[in-house]
């Protein structure tokens, strides 16, 4: 059973929420003080601690510190009242998992400690993995003991468990596709579809239509509303091969697309939101990642070419 402590001097707020907590089937504990929690903290060592940004002998953030410090596996999730919301994104910054405004929304704490709780059950399956890595120099369908395979698992473990947009390069044949599959195994959209698209291997002018879909009529043919793979996709992962394939104008917005997370179906008015969940703000995020794939060299003759915005690919992605 998960552990939760709740440090907040409000006590029927902080009882009111551990009740509350051990219906959802979490072991809950209570604090008032900078002091008290920490003592809590040290006996119990929680898997999330709930800490309010404003304590009588002290400031959340103090603890938030002191936790990272010592325990950086306890997840914190800051609690505010809406005047201090401004602090609690300072403490996101400096590795609260989240934050929950006064007075709480419940459905949304649920949320969150969902999300911290699958975040954490992904590091220790990554932890199994990376044990595997040890003893066979393998992950999921890569294997191999060299060090630039080595500095590339520690790579794909890295990424695997943001929702960042990834951007693979390398020589033809050197398994792009089985990189990024390997990232979608290991990430928290495992169990949501993986959704392969070659570029060069459909008619340009159909790869819009194929990527963010069409409302009926768009064009000839078009007889009834498409979802494309952004929609399909459905909080899982797109796989983009060979985006030098792709019209430059359809490069540029699709560089939007990832830049603003939101599209428009062809002949569309409606703006969609494919990388996020359709819960509220507080819901964990589902992102799409789209893994942009090209050869090595096609990397190299662009930049020197200046044909495609590839330059704009590398500034979207938080990885590359």
């Amino acid at each position: 059973m998960k552990k939760v402590l709740i440090v907040d001097d409000d006590r029927a707020t902080s009882a009111g929420m551990a009740d509350v907590v051990e219906d959802w089937g979490y072991e809950a504990e209570v604090a008032d003080t900078v002091k008290a929690g920490w003592s809590s903290i040290s006996k119990m060592v929680p898997d999330v601690a709930i800490v309010d940004l404003k304590l009588p002998d002290g400031s959340g953030l103090d603890l938030l510190h002191r936790i990272k410090e010592t325990y950086p596996d306890v997840s914190v999730v800051i609690l505010t009242g809406h005047a201090t919301v401004d602090s609690a994104v300072k403490a996101l910054k400096v590795g609260a998992e989240d934050y929950v405004t006064k007075p709480v929304d419940l459905p949304r704490l649920q949320v969150i400690l969902k999300s911290v709780e699958d975040k954490q059950a992904m590091k220790q399956e990554i932890l199994e993995l990376r044990r595997q890595l040890q003893k066979m120099g393998a992950l999921g369908h890569l294997v191999g003991k060299s060090p630039r395979m080595q500095k590339l698992f520690e790579e794909i473990e890295m990424v695997a468990n943001t929702d960042a947009n990834v951007f693979i390069v390398g020589e033809s044949g050197s398994g792009k596709e089985v990189v990024a599959n390997t990232i979608h195994s290991l990430s928290r959209r495992r169990l949501k579809p993986f959704i392969a698209f070659n570029c060069g291997a459909i008619s340009p002018t159909l790869i819009e239509s194929e990527i963010f879909g069409h409302e009926k009529g768009a064009f000839t043919n078009a007889i009834k509303r498409r979802e494309g793979y952004f929609e399909v996709a459905k909080g899982g992962t797109v796989f983009l091969d060979e985006i030098t394939e792709m019209p430059i104008e359809l490069q540029v917005k699709l560089l939007r697309v990832l830049e603003e997370e939101k599209f428009r179906r062809v002949g569309g008015n409606e703006e969609i939101f494919p990388h996020r969940s359709a819960a509220a703000s507080g819901a964990p995020r589902g992102h799409s990642s789209v893994l942009a794939l090209l050869p090595a060299e096609a990397e190299r003759d662009g930049r020197e070419e200046g044909g495609d915005d590839r330059d704009g690919f590398h500034r979207s992605a938080a990885a590359v």
